[in-house]
């Protein structure tokens, strides 16, 4: 029973990321296609400075719901715990905020943009609503209440639509658009602390706080909260370079082609089955066993992302004009070279390390991955332009998977062909480069400019599909075979 429930669980929790990923995608694309450039890349800056001091001022702490809540019977130490988590949040945030207002006058003249300036009540409530966010979906989860976490979310992707649909039809300014936007993120952030009372049965503030809780908050969440700085500098770090290096128009353009798909939430579904058998015949010392399962895994994923890699290079143009519209057309090199990105997203390479406890590294990983990619952004941005930064990004995301293969390899005594089956990626990437050829030289003889475009390549689409399934059946087939 208690195994049925944590498939039921996961499946939820999958349907909620895929959920809400979807939703925002939907609601950012709607914005690109109403707003102008300036208006989309000042958005975009917004979004940019205040996800970095999140991460900054976050510590890790959403982290530490899990693992304090989970399994915890004493609702003594479940309030002091809550009362101090919200509490240091709230602070945190309000101090992010603050901090973002009195940089301002830096922020305007590095992002070279004045009219973040009228923005002052986006910078000062964001990083406070976020905080607020992060730690709920692990209270819905440890509670039980994961339908009660899709609703919430449904309801607020559908609500950040609507404010974006209705200030266009109203023909409202990009000022009163956004602080609409901002009061929605308020109350939301609001109804989160109604929600944790519910569910938990204690009041998200009072008496109960403890500088002795925090002092075990922090010492589990900062070094977490020290990768996820990392990790975040190293997703961010080429849109940071060119917001400086670039007008605003063409780092709208940037922020939007250079942004990867949601398609990392396929890795996500197969290694919420994954990590827990990893994880147990990690523990029974059973190393072949534990990497012949995580190979089969990669062989399938690729089996899938490298058809969407192929995919969105071939209809790069179309998918930024359905995506984005024809605003951003000149950013369609960009959107190629990130295309690839999903061929480097096959797992979690740190899956392993994670599961033996050897996490220093993955953080050592990310630190060199870091460096690496502060000089391939500027010797890449001078020779290339603005590609450039999208190939820093792409070197950097690979030489990440290189580096953390090489750790596991050494730490469980591995060949790396023993990870990775090179002949198997090379047969599907020479499948995927045939069908695409042929595919690209038959849109090339069509006019993909009229709205028979979307019909011809409807078409085309499901005629590659069934193509590469004929290609790839009996080697899918057989990997989700081993992997059940």
């Amino acid at each position: 029973m208690q195994s049925n429930s944590i498939r039921k669980d996961s499946v939820k929790l999958l349907s909620v990321t895929i959920l809400s990923m979807g939703l925002s995608l939907i609601s950012l694309s709607l914005l690109s296609h109403f707003r102008s450039l300036d208006e989309y890349g000042t958005y975009s800056q917004i979004v940019l400075i205040t996800s970095l001091a999140y991460s900054v001022f976050a510590l890790g702490l959403p982290s530490s719901v899990n693992y304090f809540l989970a399994g915890e019977n004493n609702i003594q130490k479940q309030t002091t715990f809550i009362q101090t988590y919200y509490m240091t949040n709230a602070f945190l945030g309000l101090m992010c905020g603050l901090l973002l207002l009195l940089l301002m006058p830096f922020i305007v003249t590095y992002f070279k943009n004045d009219l973040i300036s009228q923005f002052g009540f986006a910078l000062l409530l964001m990083p406070w609503s976020r905080l607020t966010n992060a730690g709920i979906e692990n209270q819905f989860i440890i509670y039980n209440k994961s339908s009660q976490l899709m609703w919430f979310k449904l309801r607020y992707g559908i609500t950040t639509i609507l404010v974006v649909l209705i200030s266009y039809f109203l023909n409202l300014s990009f000022l009163t658009y956004m602080i609409i936007f901002i009061s929605t993120e308020v109350f939301f952030s609001l109804w989160v602390f109604y929600i944790s009372w519910k569910i938990t049965g204690i009041v998200p503030f009072g008496c109960y706080y403890s500088f002795s809780m925090l002092k075990k908050i922090l010492a589990f969440s900062i070094p977490i909260g020290i990768s996820a700085i990392v990790t975040s500098l190293n997703v961010e770090l080429s849109k940071l370079v060119a917001t400086n290096l670039t007008d605003l128009k063409t780092f709208a353009v940037y922020a939007n082609t250079s942004k990867e798909l949601p398609f990392a939430v396929i890795v996500t579904s197969i290694s919420v089955v994954l990590i827990p058998h990893i994880r147990r015949l990690l523990k029974e010392k059973n190393y072949i066993a534990a990497v012949a399962l995580w190979r089969t895994s990669i062989n399938l994923t690729f089996i899938i992302m490298c058809f969407l890699s192929m995919f969105l290079i071939l209809f790069a143009p179309l998918l930024i004009k359905l995506l984005y519209s024809s605003k951003y057309l000149s950013g369609t090199n960009v959107f190629m070279v990130s295309s690839l990105i999903p061929l480097l997203r096959l797992t979690n390479f740190g899956i392993i390390l994670s599961c033996i406890g050897k996490t220093k590294y993955i953080l050592w990983s990310s630190m060199i991955t870091l460096i690496l990619n502060i000089v391939l952004i500027y010797v890449l941005f001078k020779i290339f332009g603005i590609i450039g930064l999208a190939m820093a990004n792409l070197i950097s995301i690979f030489a990440l998977d290189v580096i953390l293969l090489i750790f596991t390899s050494k730490k469980i005594n591995i060949k790396l062909v023993d990870i990775l089956d090179f002949k198997f990626m090379l047969k599907i990437l020479l499948i995927n480069a045939l069908i695409g050829i042929i595919a690209f030289q038959i849109v090339k003889s069509l006019s993909l400019d009229s709205f028979l475009s979307y019909i011809y390549g409807i078409l085309i689409i499901l005629a590659i599909l069934f193509t590469y399934f004929l290609c790839v059946r009996k080697d899918a087939l057989k990997d989700w075979q081993l992997l059940r």
